[in-house]
């Protein structure tokens, strides 16, 4: 009887601890652009820092505030962080987005296409 407590304990623990770790995969945008594991790892690990430090601080996230147009999404809204995609080491081609909420949770990526500004003619990019 007592090793079926301890198993269910630990069954419960394991599954809330890997609830708590966001695992993130490859992400394809429509623009024939792949955003690796990598990369959507140390953008969202930099949000997190961000808004914890912004928390502490008790400054506002108003800055990064995402208004573009998503495809014609609704109006929700979104916190940005920019990570910039190199085709070759002089000249930035594409530049992707991290999309958070205001408490870190990942929400998705866009990707403002070759050359555009953000809010031009953003997509959101899927699971590679």
């Amino acid at each position: 009887m007592r090793s079926n407590r301890l198993l269910n304990s630990l069954g419960i623990w394991l599954v809330s601890t890997i609830a708590a770790v966001q695992c993130f995969g490859d992400y394809s945008c429509s623009n024939d652009m792949v955003i690796s594991r990598r990369e959507i790892d140390a953008a969202h690990n930099k949000a997190n820092s961000y808004i914890n430090n912004a928390a502490s601080q008790r400054m506002y996230l108003s800055k990064i505030v995402y208004n573009g147009n998503l495809n014609s999404e609704s109006d929700s809204m979104y916190y940005w962080f920019i990570t910039q995609f190199k085709a070759d080491q002089r000249n930035v081609t594409t530049t992707y987005y991290l999309l958070t909420s205001t408490t870190g949770e990942f929400l998705g990526v866009i990707s403002t296409g070759d050359y555009q500004d953000i809010g031009t003619s953003d997509t959101w990019c899927s699971p590679y």
